[in-house]
C-alpha cells in the first residue's frame, strides 16, 4: 500500500489552554520530524470567541493540506486543585510548632506594641488569604456585591530598607503552588530576582517543553513580591489581570498601576524589623496550611457550609467592634479585606491544630490574640464556644476511623463481606441473593515488588472500594462526613494500612481496571476486638495461611 505525503509528514497537534481572565493560549505542534515535537506557532488570544474562530480556521487550513489534526486542551498546573498527597510536606508536629513560634517572631519583629504588630499581622494575614481566596469567596454572603472578586492586592509604600525586610518576609510566606505538567510555569517568590531584569516575561512566564518561547504565566492560590520600579505599567497591569487569584505584594507602586482597591502597608513601619526569624520553618507551616485548604476544600458541600459560618462569625465580630465608643468604624472595602484576613488566620490555626503543632487551647488562645490585634477589644475566642474548633488531630482521626470500622464489622460481618480466593472476582452482590450487597473483601494480598526494595511478604487483607467505604463511614460515624474521614485517615501513617491508592478488584474474570481502594492488614489491626479479628483470619484456608 502506498504511503501518502501527508502520512509521512505526520500529525498536527493543536493545543490550547485557558487563563483565569478568559484569554486563551494556543500552540501548534508538528510531530513529523523524527517523532519529535516541533513548535510551529504559539500565541495568546484575547477571548473565547476569538479562540474558537482562530482554532477552527487553523484546523481547517491543515486539514485542507491533508494533515491529520488533533485538538487538545491542556490543564494549567497551578493552584490548590492540582496539589496531590506527594506535594504535601510531611507531618511533623515539632517542625510545625517551631514554625508557629517563628511566625510569632515575624509578627513582633518591629516591636511588641499593638501598632507595630498590627501592620505585620495585616501583611501576613493578607498573604495567607491569597492562598484560600479562590475557594472561599464563592461562599461570601456579599460576593456578588464585591467589586474586587479576586485575591487581595497588597501595596507597600517606599521607605529606606523596607524592601529588604519585604524580601525576607516573602521568602518566608510566599510558597509555590505550581505542579508538573506539559505546560511549565516558572514561579519565584520575588520579582525581579536579579536587579538588572526589566521585562517581567524574563522571569514570570509559561513555556512548553523544548520551546524557547515565553508566554504569560498563570499563577493561582499563591503570593509573590514585585518591586514595581523595575517593570512597566503595562507589565504590572497584565500580571494582575491575568492572575486574579494571586496575592501580589507591590512595592513602591503608584495607584495608577493597581487594578483593585489594595490593602495598604506603610513601608516606614517595616524598617525597624530585626528579621530574626527562620524563613524555612515558617515556609513549612505555610505549606502545610496550603495543603490543608486544598484537601478540605475538595468536599465542596461541607466546605461551603463551614466558610459561610466563618464569614458570618467575622462579620459579627466586626459589627461588635464598630459599636464600641471612640473607634473608627470598619467600612468597605476594608471590611471585605478584614473578613478575608480573619478567615485566613482561622484556617491557618486550624491547620496547625490538625497537625498537632498547636493544642486546641493553644490554637484558640493564639487566634484570640491575633483577632484582638486586628480588632482591639472585640473578642475573646478562647472563652467563646462558637469558636471552639472540632478536634481533627491525627490521634482523634485515627480513633474515629477505628471506632467506626469496628461498628461496620460488628453490623455487617459476615453477611456483607466476601472471601476472595486467588484469581477470584470481587462480586458486588451475593449471586444467590442480589439484595445482599458486599461492603468489603477478605483476600490474601501479595504486594508488587517496588524498585530498589525487597519484595514484601503477602498478608491477610481486608479490602474496600473507596466509594463503598466512604458511604459506610458516613452511615456509621455519628454525623461525620465519610469522604472527609477517609481522606483524613489516608494522611496518617499507620502500620496496618497498606500504602496504595488503587487496586484491582475485578468484578469479572477479564476485568483489568483498577479502582480507588483501601487495603488493610488484618493481623496488624490490633484495635479490633479479638473475636472479630479471629473470625476474619479464620476465613483464609490453611493452604493460604501458611503463606501469610
Amino acid at each position: 500500500m502506498m504511503t501518502t505525503k501527508a502520512q509521512k509528514e505526520g500529525k498536527i497537534k493543536l493545543y490550547y489552554w485557558v487563563y483565569d481572565d478568559h484569554s486563551q493560549g494556543y500552540a501548534i505542534c508538528d510531530t513529523s520530524k523524527s517523532g519529535k515535537d516541533r513548535w510551529i506557532e504559539q500565541d495568546i488570544l484575547p477571548d473565547k470567541k476569538t479562540r474558537k474562530n482562530t482554532l477552527s480556521e487553523l484546523q481547517k487550513q491543515y486539514q485542507e493540506k491533508g494533515r491529520q489534526v488533533t485538538l487538545k486542551k491542556l490543564p494549567i498546573p497551578s493552584g490548590l486543585s492540582t496539589l496531590t498527597k506527594k506535594d504535601a510536606p510531611k507531618r511533623d508536629a515539632n517542625a510545625g510548632a517551631d514554625g508557629v513560634d517563628e511566625l510569632k517572631k515575624l509578627i513582633s519583629s518591629c516591636g511588641e506594641d499593638i501598632d507595630s504588630k498590627k501592620e505585620l499581622l495585616t501583611l501576613t494575614a493578607t498573604i495567607l488569604a491569597g492562598y484560600c481566596a479562590r475557594v472561599c469567596l464563592p461562599t461570601y454572603s456579599d460576593y456578588i456585591a464585591v467589586p474586587d472578586s479576586r485575591a487581595p492586592v497588597i501595596t507597600v509604600s517606599y521607605a529606606d530598607n523596607a524592601y529588604h525586610v519585604l524580601e525576607y518576609i516573602a521568602r518566608s510566606l510566599c510558597v509555590s503552588t505550581i505542579t508538573s505538567g506539559k505546560l511549565k510555569v516558572n514561579y519565584q517568590p520575588i520579582f525581579p530576582s536579579k536587579q538588572k531584569s526589566r521585562n517581567l516575561i524574563d522571569e514570570a512566564y509559561l513555556k512548553l517543553p523544548n520551546s524557547s518561547t515565553r508566554l504569560p504565566p498563570q499563577y493561582r492560590d499563591t503570593a509573590f513580591l514585585v518591586h514595581s520600579r523595575f517593570f512597566s505599567s503595562s507589565d504590572l497591569k497584565d500580571l494582575q489581570h491575568k492572575n486574579p487569584w494571586v496575592c501580589p505584594i507591590l512595592f513602591d507602586c503608584s495607584a495608577k498601576k493597581v487594578l483593585s482597591t489594595p490593602v495598604s502597608i506603610k513601608g516606614q513601619k517595616l524598617i525597624n524589623s530585626d528579621c530574626l526569624w527562620d524563613c524555612q520553618q515558617i515556609s513549612f507551616v505555610v505549606a502545610r496550611y496550603i495543603y490543608y485548604v486544598a484537601r478540605h476544600s475538595e468536599n465542596k458541600k461541607k466546605w461551603r457550609e463551614k466558610m459561610s459560618r466563618y464569614f458570618e462569625d467575622a462579620e459579627e465580630l466586626i459589627a461588635a467592634y464598630n459599636q464600641q465608643p471612640d473607634v473608627k468604624p470598619v467600612k468597605r472595602p476594608q471590611k471585605f479585606h478584614l473578613e478575608l484576613q480573619m478567615l485566613a488566620l482561622r484556617l491557618f490555626v486550624k491547620s496547625c491544630k490538625e497537625d498537632d503543632s498547636l493544642s486546641s487551647e493553644e490554637g484558640n488562645a493564639l487566634l484570640s490574640e491575633w483577632y484582638n490585634i486586628l480588632l482591639p477589644g472585640s473578642c475573646s475566642i478562647a472563652q467563646d464556644s462558637d469558636y471552639e474548633e472540632e478536634d481533627d488531630s491525627s490521634t482523634s482521626i485515627q480513633t474515629r476511623f477505628e471506632h467506626t470500622l469496628c461498628r461496620i464489622l460488628e453490623e455487617g460481618y459476615p453477611q456483607h463481606f466476601l472471601y476472595v480466593p486467588p484469581k477470584g472476582t470481587f462480586s458486588l452482590a451475593d449471586s444467590n441473593d442480589p439484595n445482599i450487597h458486599y461492603w468489603g473483601y477478605l483476600r490474601n494480598y501479595s504486594p508488587k515488588k517496588k524498585k530498589g526494595s525487597p519484595k514484601e511478604a503477602p498478608f491477610a487483607s481486608l479490602q474496600f472500594r473507596r466509594d463503598r467505604l466512604e458511604s459506610l463511614l458516613s452511615n456509621y460515624s455519628d454525623n461525620y462526613d465519610g469522604a472527609d474521614l477517609y481522606s483524613d485517615f489516608c494522611e496518617l501513617d499507620t502500620d496496618y494500612r497498606y500504602d496504595t491508592k488503587k487496586a484491582r478488584l475485578p468484578v469479572a474474570e477479564k476485568d483489568s481496571k483498577t479502582v480507588d481502594a483501601m487495603i488493610l492488614n488484618i493481623r496488624k489491626m490490633t484495635f479490633l476486638p479479638q473475636d472479630i479479628r479471629d473470625q476474619l483470619l479464620n476465613q483464609f484456608p490453611e493452604s493460604e495461611e501458611t503463606l501469610l
